[in-house]
């Protein structure tokens, strides 16, 4: 590629390292800088992929939990609608992991708080997080989303939801 076409990317598009997904309208003037959020947090339900379109979004949604997890994982759904409260907690520490998840176990019964947990990984580190499922899952400290895809996009999700915002 020319240096200038690569220049202009950089300098108007702020692109630097991450992905970014400028879109243009039929006469190539640019609607929305950086539409990789909107995807990822409303799929196509955020098309025409417009600054306006992911304002009135916004307007319509909350941050809420459904939000984030919706299409990761039902069970998640399902206890929402259960009006279970719900702890998401990461990390890749199996040692830490146990002691928070006794404690808050403990904790919960002895105030009569219908809790359920819910390990969602960290954002890097994909082996670490795959023996720390298996752990989890093994001594039955708490409920583990066993996709590491679904992990991958719940933190992508997330990020793009603080980014939408900001």
């Amino acid at each position: 590629m020319e240096k200038a076409p690569i220049r202009f990317i950089k300098e108007v598009w702020h692109f630097k390292n991450k992905p970014i997904l400028v879109v243009l309208d039929p006469q190539g003037k640019v609607v929305c800088p950086n539409a990789l959020h909107m995807m990822w947090i409303w799929g196509s339900n955020a098309f025409p992929f417009t600054n306006l379109r992911e304002e009135s979004l916004w307007i319509e949604e909350t941050w809420r939990l459904e939000l984030l997890v919706n299409g990761i994982d039902p069970v998640i759904l399902k206890w929402i609608d259960e009006e279970k409260y719900i702890f998401l907690y990461g990390g890749d520490d199996v040692e830490w992991v146990r002691k928070f998840t006794n404690t808050a176990r403990a904790t919960a019964q002895a105030a009569g708080i219908p809790l359920e947990m819910v390990y969602v990984g960290k954002s890097s580190k994909r082996e670490k997080i795959r023996l720390a499922i298996e752990k989890i899952t093994e001594e039955k400290l708490s409920y583990a989303c066993q996709d590491l895809t679904m992990i991958w996009f719940f933190w992508t999700r997330l990020e793009s939801m603080f980014f939408s915002k900001i």
